[in-house]
């Protein structure tokens, strides 16, 4: 009888050490799976800009359409 609640009171506390462990590994999971997806990104698209040679004209309609996107300012021009 004792032997049964021993081991039972072993795994509930096993249960909830994992439990008490998932949510901070869940939020550094997606921070940095963020991290990683959004500076690929970067990469990709400065890597893809100096190749086709769009660096400057495309970082200034970028800004322009965030500008306009975040603050409503004029609407970017081509």
């Amino acid at each position: 009888m004792d032997d049964k609640e021993d081991s039972n009171i072993q795994v509930n506390s096993v249960e909830n050490h994992e439990h008490d462990y998932d949510r901070p590994t869940m939020r550094s999971f997606i921070i940095v799976e963020g991290f990683k997806w959004g500076g690929a990104a970067i990469a990709v698209y400065v890597i893809a800009s100096f190749v086709f040679g769009f660096i400057g004209p495309s970082i200034s309609r970028l800004f322009a359409f965030l500008s306009w996107l975040f603050f409503g300012d004029q609407p970017p021009s081509n």
